[in-house]
């Protein structure tokens, strides 16, 4: 019997750790599953993580485009979009122009999905 069709069967990688495979109810709230990626790795404050495809995109995953996950997809748990956009803001404002350089560089590179894009 094939499985439902709200469960996807994804990895999750986290730098420094093994790659966790997981089933994913798609009826199950964002944070929810988030949280249990986290407590899977032990990591504290499971409000500042987030899901992003691991390609070359790097898209967060949100509550309207989690529906597009595919059975087999490899996603990465990362910083928060607002994590992201907080740390990128201080390093504009140092004194440092090459801080400032490279914090306009991620910007760029971050920029280019919707839901960083929004949190900035």
């Amino acid at each position: 019997m094939p499985p439902p069709s709200d469960i996807v069967k994804v990895a999750i990688e986290w730098p420094g750790a093994f790659p966790k495979l997981m089933e994913i109810d798609q009826k199950k709230p964002l944070a929810s599953i988030i949280r249990e990626v986290c407590d899977g790795w032990s990591l504290p404050t499971p409000e500042n993580y987030a899901l992003q495809y691991a390609d070359s995109r790097n898209f967060y995953i949100t509550e309207k485009n989690r529906n597009e996950i595919k059975n087999g997809a490899i996603l990465r748990l990362a910083s928060s979009p607002t994590q992201i956009a907080q740390a990128i803001h201080e390093r504009i404002q140092s004194s440092s122009m090459d801080a400032k350089l490279e914090a306009l560089k991620d910007l760029a590179n971050h920029s280019l999905d919707i839901t960083f894009a929004q949190e900035f």
